[in-house]
């Protein structure tokens, strides 16, 4: 027996037929015995205080660095000697480094819930399109599950920028961490830093570069969507409100730190 749909005069998706969408949570089109409408909760993002863990380890971390490699210019412009900047450098590195292993710990712990979630809505999703599960009991499992991963999602997004740094300004900062692994393997040994030094310096900086190169992912997707944009407004597909607002919305997403 096929399963009856029609398309949702709201989001326009082609949905089970029933009272609610199965996608947007809309109320369909009426049926013959009016019945209450189900008090269905918004999905909200997470409120500041909700992620209050997430930036005080965010902004511990983002200070480590900042400290790091505000220690290796110094360093390399003839403002402290070897000894000091390895003592110092050694404490942000520990200090970093347990920082780092908590940062990974919630980043985990938060994948396999988001895996979990989705897994369950996915499972919800058959069950209701079988007919198992009736439109109401789907739609209001649904939120649940969606208000969750709203609160999930932001608090990973902010778990994977350690550096707090805008996505508009990534070039410039993986240029910057680049240029101070060419110097110090230019100038390592004649500032009298230890071969053992200079790699863990090396190391640090190149653990770095991988995580912004995660980023820059998104930065590229965003400068692509972007230019993508312009070709459109400039061969007329698009008119210049629909252009300025596309492109307000993209550029806000390049000035987010996450």
């Amino acid at each position: 027996m096929s399963v009856e749909r029609v398309t949702c005069p709201q989001c326009g998706k082609l949905t089970v037929k029933g009272r609610f969408c199965m996608y947007c949570g809309k109320e369909l089109e009426s049926v013959s015995e009016p019945q209450a409408a189900p008090q269905i909760p918004s999905v909200e993002a997470p409120k500041p205080e909700e992620m209050a863990e997430e930036r005080k380890l965010i902004e511990q971390l983002a200070n480590i660095h900042k400290w790091r490699f505000k220690l290796i210019d110094v360093f390399l412009e003839g403002g402290t000697d070897i000894d000091i900047f390895e003592e110092v450098y050694r404490e942000y590195h520990e200090r970093g480094a347990t920082l780092e292993s908590k940062l990974q710990e919630e980043k985990v712990k938060i994948e396999e819930r988001i895996g979990e979630l989705t897994t369950k809505l996915n499972q919800l999703k058959v069950r209701h399109e079988v007919g198992e599960i009736p439109d109401r009991q789907y739609i209001m499992s649904k939120l649940e599950i969606d208000k969750e991963l709203s609160k999930l999602r932001p608090k990973l997004g902010l778990l994977q920028n350690p550096f707090d740094v805008r996505l508009a300004d990534l070039p410039a900062f993986e240029e910057s961490i680049r240029s101070r692994v060419e110097s110090i393997k230019s100038s390592g040994k004649k500032l009298n830093m230890s071969d053992e030094l200079i790699e863990l310096v090396i190391n640090d900086l190149s653990k770095v570069l991988e995580n912004v190169n995660v980023l820059m992912e998104q930065h590229r997707k965003i400068k692509h969507e972007l230019n993508k944009l312009e070709l459109r407004y400039k061969i007329g597909e698009l008119k210049e409100d629909e252009y300025l607002a596309q492109k307000q919305r993209l550029e806000k997403q390049l000035e987010m730190q996450f």
